[in-house]
C-alpha cells in the first residue's frame, strides 16, 4: 500500500506492570515467534507475533525487525521512526511501546496488544451508523491531536491503522507509526509520495513543495470517516479491484466526490467530511475546528489527553525499559543490546529527507 523510492541512507482491563524497574523481558525471544502465534505481517518487518509473559500471563504484540545486514535505507528509517516517535508518545488513544529487545539477528519492538483486529474490518462487510462512526472518529481525533501537540504528524492515517483494543470495548489505538515524522510542520519527503494512495491528500499526491503535516492527517481522516459511514472510497482506490493510480490521484487533486443517495446522513456529517476533504490545505478544517464542529456535540470539550477511557496510568508508568532517552539507532545497529541512557535518535533533516 506505500509508496515512495527509497530515502537516501544516513548514517476488565487492568494496568500493565511496571516496566521501569523488575520487569523480566527474558521471554521475548525470536526463536519463539512462530507461524502458530503470527498476528500479521507488513511492510519493513518479518512479522508480528502474540507472545505471552510465562508469569503475569500478559500478551504482547512483537514485531520483529531484521538487522543491518537485512536494512535498506526506506525500512531503516521507517524502524528509527518508529521506535523514536512510540517511545514519545504517552496517551490512551495509541498503541505503546513498551521496550526493545536486540538480538544478534533481529530487533524485537514490544508493543502493547490490541486483540480485535483493524477497524477497517469493522467497516468492510456494511457501513456503520453514525453514533457509532462518531464514538471512532472522536477517539481518533483525541489521539490524532495529542500526537499532533507532540509536533509527531502520522502520515499514513487509515482504517488499517487503527487498532481495536479487544472485542468487547471499542476502545481504539492508532498504529504504525513507521511513516510518522517527528517535526513541526512543512516537512517535504524527497520521496515524492508517502503514504496510501486511497487517503492521500492532494498536496502529498503533488509533492512539489513542502506541506503541513496536521493538515495531511486531517485529510485522511475525512476519507476514513467517509469510508466509515459509507463503505467505499470518496476518490476510489488503486490495486485489486480498484482503478489505475494516476486515476484515483486526479480525483483527489479535483476534491470531487459525492454521498450516495441511497445513504442517509446528517447535513452536519456531510458538511465535517467536505471540510476535511477541502483541496487547498490553508482552507481546510482544522483539528481545532472539528473539536467543536456540530457532529461532535461537544464530546471533546476536555483536554485531549482525557477524552478517552483511563486504560493505563500513562503518568505514573515510567518510559519504556532501557528506551529512557531513546537509544541511537547507531548503537543498536552496532550488536549492543544495552542501550545509553543518554544517547538519542539525531535525525539530520536534510539527510532524513526533510527540509
Amino acid at each position: 500500500d506505500l509508496v515512495g523510492e527509497p530515502e537516501p541512507e544516513s548514517a476488565p482491563m487492568v494496568a500493565p506492570p511496571s516496566v521501569g524497574g523488575g520487569e523480566d523481558w527474558g521471554f521475548i525471544k525470536s526463536g519463539s515467534c512462530n507461524h502458530n502465534n503470527l498476528l500479521g505481517e507488513g511492510a519493513g518487518c518479518k512479522g508480528v507475533y502474540r507472545l505471552e509473559n510465562p508469569v503475569t500471563r500478559e500478551a504482547f504484540a512483537v514485531k520483529l525487525v531484521e538487522r543491518q545486514l537485512h536494512f535498506n535505507a526506506e525500512s531503516k528509517h521507517s524502524f528509527e521512526r518508529e521506535v523514536a516517535v512510540f517511545n514519545r508518545l504517552r496517551h490512551p488513544g495509541v498503541c505503546r511501546l513498551r521496550t526493545v529487545v536486540s538480538e544478534p539477528e533481529y530487533h524485537l519492538l514490544v508493543v502493547e496488544l490490541c486483540e480485535g483486529n483493524e477497524l477497517f474490518d469493522k467497516v468492510v462487510n456494511g457501513a456503520l451508523g453514525e453514533e457509532d462512526a462518531r464514538g471512532y472518529f472522536t477517539q481518533i481525533l483525541s489521539a490524532v491531536d495529542y500526537c499532533h501537540s507532540q509536533n509527531v504528524y502520522h502520515r499514513d492515517l487509515k482504517l488499517e491503522n487503527v487498532l481495536l483494543k479487544d472485542t468487547v470495548s471499542n476502545i481504539i489505538k492508532v498504529s504504525d507509526f513507521g511513516m510518522a515524522k517527528d517535526t513541526n510542520v512543512s516537512s517535504m519527503p524527497k520521496t515524492k509520495r508517502i503514504g496510501t494512495i486511497a487517503y492521500m491528500a492532494p498536496e502529498v499526491a503533488d509533492a512539489e513543495s513542502g506541506y503541513n503535516g496536521a493538515a495531511v492527517d486531517v485529510w485522511s481522516m475525512g476519507v476514513m470517516l467517509y469510508v466509515m459511514v459509507v463503505c467505499n472510497y470518496p476518490f476510489g482506490h488503486d490495486g485489486d479491484g480498484g482503478d489505475h493510480t494516476r486515476t484515483v490521484l486526479a480525483r483527489i487533486r479535483s476534491g470531487t466526490f459525492a454521498f450516495p443517495r441511497h445513504v442517509r446522513l446528517s447535513d452536519d456529517i456531510q458538511d465535517l467530511i467536505k471540510g476535511m476533504l477541502t483541496v487547498d490545505p490553508t482552507q481546510r478544517i482544522t483539528i481545532a475546528e472539528i473539536r467543536q464542529h456540530p457532529w461532535i456535540g461537544g464530546a471533546m470539550d476536555g483536554p485531549a489527553e482525557e477524552d478517552m477511557p483511563a486504560v493505563i496510568d500513562w503518568d505514573s508508568a515510567p518510559p519504556p525499559q532501557g528506551l529512557r532517552g531513546t537509544p541511537s539507532l547507531d548503537h543498536v545497529m552496532s550488536g549492543d543490546t544495552d542501550f545509553d541512557d543518554d544517547a538519542g535518535f539525531n535525525f539530520d533533516d536534510e539527510e532524513d529527507g526533510f527540509q
